[in-house]
Formats: C-alpha cells, sequence, structure tokens
C-alpha cells in the first residue's frame, strides 16, 4: 500500500486524527487544542480528578487573583496616579514662575510708566509757572515804572517760592509711584521665591506618598505569598485526605466483596455438611430397619438365626462408630462439656471471638493514627470514618481506636480501655458473643 502523504492525511478526518499535534498546520493545532479543552470542561470525571502540579498551580492562582486582585488593581491606579503628579510637579510650577515673571514685568511697565507721566506733568507745570510768574513780573515792573514807584522783590520771591514747592510735590508723587512699583515688583519677587520653596515641598510631599505606596505593594505582595503558600498547603493537604479517604473507600469494597466471599463459602460448605449428615442419618435408619428384620444392610441377606437383631443392632453401631466417629441420635463426642462447664466447641467459639476483637482493635487504632497524621483529628469525624471501615466492629473498639489516636498520654487507664477490657472478659465468660 502506497504510503500517505501528510496532505493526503489531513484531507481525511479519520486520518488526521492520527496525525501528532508537532506535525499538524496552526490552523488545526489550534481546532485540536479547543476540541481537548471542550472535552475536558465537559468531562464529569473531571470534578473528581486528582490534582496535577500544573492543576494546582492554577487552583493556587485562581484563589489568589480573586482575593487580592481588586487590592492590585485598586495599588496601581494610585500608584500611576501619584507617578503622573509627581511628573507634572515641575510644569506646574514653571507656568507658575512664568506668571509671576509677566505678572512682575507688567506691574514693572505699568509704574514707570506712571512715574514718567507724573514726572512730565510735574515739569510741564513748573515750566508754565515760571513763564507766568516772570510775565507777571515783567507786567508788575512795567506798572510800578509809570507810577514812579518800585516793585517789592518779594513777589518775585514768593512765586518761585510757589513754583518750587509744586514742583516738589509732583517730584514727591512721582517718587511714590516709583517706591509703590519697586514694592510690588519686590513682592512678585518674593512670590517666585516662595514658589520654588513649595515646589521642593510639593515634590518632597509627593515623593513621600510614592514611597508609601511602595511599602504598601510590598506589603501587599507579602501577604498574597503568604496567602498562595498557605492555600497550596491546603489543597494538598485536602487532596491527601481524598486520596486516603478513596484508598479507604476502597478498602472497605475490597473487605465487603471478601466476607461476601467467605460468607457464600461458609455457607456451601455448611449445605453440604448438612446434606452429607443427613444422608448418612437417613442411611443408618434405613439400616436399623434391615437389621430388625432380620436382613444384612450390606449383602440384603437373611442374618443368621443364631444373633438377635438387638445384638446386630449394637454391633452396627459399633462399626458406625469406629468409621464416623459418633452416633447420629447422640452426636458428637467433642461436645462433651469439660471441668469448667463448656463444650470444647464452645471454648474455640469463645477464643475465636476474642482473636477477632483482637484483630478488629489493632486495625482500627493504626487506621485511626493514620487518620490523624492526614489531618482528620475530630473525634466525631474519625468515629464516623472507623465505623464505615468496621460495621460490623463493636463500639468499645470505635472508642478504644478513637481514644487511642487522639487522647494525649498521661499513663493513666481511659474508660475506652476499661471498656475495652471488660468487653473482651465478658467474651471470655460467654455474656456476649462478640
Amino acid at each position: 500500500m502506497k504510503k500517505m502523504t501528510l496532505a493526503q492525511k489531513l484531507k481525511n478526518p479519520a486520518t488526521r486524527s492520527k496525525v501528532p499535534t508537532s506535525q499538524l498546520p496552526a490552523k488545526y493545532q489550534q481546532m485540536r487544542a479547543l476540541n481537548a479543552r471542550l472535552k475536558a470542561r465537559n468531562d464529569p470525571e473531571a470534578l473528581t480528578a486528582p490534582l496535577t502540579p500544573r492543576t494546582l498551580d492554577q487552583q493556587v492562582q485562581a484563589n489568589t487573583n480573586l482575593q487580592f486582585g481588586d487590592s492590585e488593581r485598586d495599588l496601581q491606579q494610585r500608584q500611576q496616579q501619584a507617578n503622573a503628579v509627581q511628573a507634572s510637579i515641575p510644569s506646574w510650577f514653571q507656568d507658575y514662575q512664568a506668571a509671576l515673571q509677566h505678572a512682575t514685568d507688567q506691574t514693572r511697565g505699568i509704574y514707570g510708566a506712571a512715574a514718567a507721566g507724573q514726572q512730565a506733568t510735574t515739569d510741564s507745570t513748573y515750566a508754565l509757572d515760571t513763564a507766568a510768574a516772570a510775565q507777571q513780573q515783567q507786567a508788575m515792573q512795567a506798572d510800578a515804572t509809570l507810577r514812579g514807584a518800585t516793585l517789592d522783590p518779594k513777589l518775585a520771591a514768593e512765586a518761585q517760592q510757589a513754583a518750587l514747592s509744586r514742583r516738589a510735590a509732583g517730584d514727591n508723587q512721582t517718587k511714590l509711584t516709583l517706591g509703590l512699583g519697586a514694592a510690588q515688583s519686590s513682592y512678585r519677587a518674593g512670590q517666585q521665591t516662595v514658589g520654588a520653596t513649595q515646589q521642593l515641598a510639593a515634590q518632597m510631599d509627593q515623593s513621600a506618598r510614592t514611597a508609601a505606596l511602595g511599602s504598601e505593594s510590598k506589603a501587599l505582595a507579602a501577604k498574597k505569598g503568604d496567602y498562595a503558600t498557605t492555600t497550596r498547603q491546603k489543597l494538598i493537604d485536602s487532596e491527601h485526605t481524598k486520596q486516603l479517604e478513596n484508598k479507604a473507600f476502597g478498602l472497605n469494597q475490597q473487605k465487603a466483596a471478601s466476607d461476601v466471599a467467605l460468607k457464600t463459602a461458609t455457607l456451601k460448605s455448611r449445605a453440604k455438611l448438612d446434606a452429607a449428615k443427613l444422608a448418612d442419618t437417613k442411611q443408618y435408619h434405613r439400616d436399623t430397619i434391615a437389621i430388625r428384620r432380620g436382613v444384612d444392610p450390606v449383602t440384603g441377606a437373611p442374618l443368621p438365626k443364631s444373633t438377635s437383631p438387638a445384638a446386630k443392632l449394637a454391633a452396627y453401631k459399633l462399626k458406625f462408630l469406629k468409621e464416623h466417629g459418633y452416633l447420629p441420635p447422640t452426636g458428637d463426642p467433642n461436645k462433651k462439656p469439660g471441668l469448667d462447664g463448656i463444650t470444647p466447641a464452645e471454648r474455640k467459639a469463645r477464643n475465636t471471638a476474642v482473636q477477632t476483637l483482637e484483630n478488629q482493635r489493632t486495625k482500627a487504632v493504626s487506621d485511626a493514627q493514620l487518620y490523624v497524621q492526614h489531618g482528620l483529628k475530630d473525634p466525631a469525624k474519625l468515629r464516623l470514618a472507623l465505623q464505615q471501615d468496621y460495621p460490623s466492629a463493636p463500639p468499645v473498639v470505635i472508642e478504644f481506636a478513637v481514644t487511642a489516636a487522639t487522647a494525649k498520654k498521661n499513663g493513666k487507664p481511659t474508660k475506652a480501655g476499661i471498656a475495652y477490657r471488660k468487653h473482651r472478659s465478658d467474651i471470655q465468660k460467654g455474656l456476649v458473643s462478640k
């Protein structure tokens, strides 16, 4: 048969399913992975499948994200906002300083222009005052000459003094305007200095906030790690407990099947024994009737006249006793009472019951200690588990095992131990059967 190429195998779904995943094109690899996920999602056995390292990691990650996802996202948003604020602080204060500088320049220009205007007004007014005073002085001098009088020189001095006073007032106003402008400029410069200090303080404050968020992030990471470790251990312990329970369930099933098989075999053996005894008894009665009639039960021939049927019957009983070891009407001679008033069979039954009780106690104590080692330390739950494992065991055996596995050792007899020893004594005395 001609060997198929990869392209031919991919065309047929029956042959495509046998192609290894590594040899499939990307399209078919994605389809196969999707089908595998859908199959696993719809598989009811996946709910009870044992944990693997991969599924354990997935469960731990899912639980951790559910527990800390919101806190991590909130912390990340606050860190991003803090970083954005930290990065924006220099530009904010640069704009503030530029606005202050612009305001300072405007203030200086406005007050300078106002002072220049005031000074020009003062100069113009002084010039007009001087010119008006000179004209008035000339007119007064001419008038005095016409009248043959003299002009008082105080008048010119007073006019000059008045002009100088008005000029001094104007100069003072100009100086005041310049002083106000200088004060405003100095105030703006002080604001710029304060702004630089405020920028440094804002940066330091925002750095402290960012550092606090970093510490919070580290604390959250540590808490998250502790939670993941604790969750992982809990899942592992739960898986161990489940495996132990499954193992105990399997042992219970095996024990139940073994008990059924043993009981069936015992019933069959007892039925065979009873049938054999019934057949022997019937044969005995038939032979007895034959002897009483004077007929040999083996050969069927008439018995000799010299021997009475009673003698033959006695001889036959003796023969039957030698062959079978007992006479059917009286039963097994081993059932004769001994010195303690019980038959050997009863003594054997009691010893067997005591041995069964001891075996149940030993196994129950071992299983109880194993349950405790795997985390099942609650006495009530431990008692229920042992009752399911040993349904035929007496309650004193279960209590003894629970106490031995959970109680602290102080060297003193426990109530469960005293009850167990009393029960064992009662079995030996025949007060109870098991």
